[in-house]
């Protein structure tokens, strides 16, 4: 059978072959093509799980083995540092190289490891103190301490910042109604009584003063339909635009302006802080911000004029007194660097609770983490102590060895 199949398969070279076998032989040929090398593919597979296994082994290898490098290499630097005390214990023990071995490791553990375990127990101990006794007492004198070594106090800084609070929120002020209409005044009322306090602190006096545009009615008309705030500063506007009146009789040629403008230096942003302040006030008191029933298109226009004014006066005193506060501190960034060491009670209360809440964390992670570095102290001391007694039994045979 076999012979009949081989006979069939494989035709004789003298005989042609017939449409069975060509069909066969181009089966066999497709195959042999189209299918890829088994023995190949093994190989390759094979060869990846080989470098993979590897890598892995030399990574836990090294993983491992990293633990016991540091500890062996101060063993074999403390060998080379105490190589003389070991001879010396050598010929005194007679040649017993056991005996001086184990008697120089132990002088080592004596006059270095001992003291620097007490001199790490003594820090963990102080660190814990030193966390135990930390307090918002403990920032601020630390904050004060940092202010008068490098004179950065801020004269009646609650006053300062009351000022600086109020103004902002004053800029953030979108609509004009009624109840933000009172809050301003009542705004503008409390910045200018700050002014005047701060004013005194630091020398400078409230200007008395201030020439004001004149009325161009019958100023007993505009106090009569006055809230009685209102008619007292018309009555100070009043006596002012009498000064204002002696001035343009001195000097003719401002009587064609509504307003007697003072002299007034441009680097004096205290003066100029203080001047549009009072203008601002002046303005709210004269004017009507809020919106009314059935209002004329005409009083509608005058009545956003007078809002759009009193926004940009807002922005001009605010400008002016950051100006004025840079100025007195001695510059921007001097100005920067005391507002950091100078922060108001509640930012102040902020700061040292986040610290005391961060330090607290900190401690607790220390806390929980000190077993295990304690545990791998240990470790790390018997793993060094044991090789410093091998290195210096038979360190020089270990080298020849290698």
């Amino acid at each position: 059978m076999s012979k009949k199949k081989n006979q069939f398969s494989n035709p004789p070279a003298n005989q042609p072959a017939t449409p069975a076998h060509q069909q066969l032989a181009a089966n066999d040929l497709s195959s042999s093509e189209l299918a890829p090398p088994q023995s190949k593919i093994a190989r390759y597979v094979s060869f990846g799980l080989l470098l993979g296994v590897i890598g892995l082994v030399g990574f836990v290898f090294f993983e491992v083995m990293l633990s016991f490098m540091i500890p062996l290499f101060l063993a074999a630097i403390l060998v080379v540092i105490f190589r003389p005390l070991h001879r010396w214990f050598l010929e005194k023990c007679g040649g017993r190289e056991r005996l001086s071995a184990g008697l120089t490791t132990v002088a080592v553990l004596l006059a270095v490891l001992v003291p620097i375990c007490v001199l790490l127990l003594m820090a963990v101990v102080e660190g814990r103190d030193v966390v135990q006794q930390f307090n918002a007492a403990k920032v601020e004198d630390g904050i004060r301490t940092i202010r008068s070594n490098f004179n950065l106090d801020i004269p009646a800084s609650r006053q300062m910042g009351d000022i600086e609070t109020r103004l902002r929120d004053l800029q953030q002020t979108v609509v004009l109604d009624d109840q933000e209409v009172d809050r301003h005044r009542s705004s503008l009322f409390e910045i200018e009584e700050s002014a005047k306090i701060l004013g005194v602190e630091i020398g400078r006096e409230w200007p008395a003063d201030v020439p004001q545009p004149r009325s161009s009615g019958d100023p007993s008309e505009d106090r009569s339909q006055a809230d009685p705030d209102q008619q007292n500063l018309l009555a100070d506007s009043e006596n002012e635009n009498k000064t204002a009146t002696d001035v343009l009789d001195k000097d003719p040629a401002a009587a064609d302006g509504e307003q007697v403008a003072p002299t007034v230096d441009p680097n004096d942003h205290w003066l100029q802080f203080c001047l549009t302040l009072d203008r601002t006030r002046k303005l709210h008191f004269t004017s009507t911000f809020a919106r009314t029933p059935s209002e004329p298109e005409e009083d509608s226009r005058r009545r956003q004029e007078q809002i759009r004014e009193y926004r940009n006066l807002i922005n001009e005193t605010a400008g002016h007194f950051s100006d004025f506060k840079a100025q007195l501190l001695g510059g921007k960034t001097r100005a920067w660097l005391a507002e950091l060491v100078n922060p108001t009670d509640q930012e102040f209360e902020t700061y040292a609770a986040t610290a005391i809440n961060y330090l607290r964390q900190k401690l607790l992670t220390l806390g929980g983490g000190a077993f295990a570095f304690l545990g791998n102290t240990i470790v790390g001391f018997a793993i060094m102590i044991i090789g410093l007694y091998f290195f210096l039994l038979d360190g020089p045979g270990m080298i020849i060895t290698w």
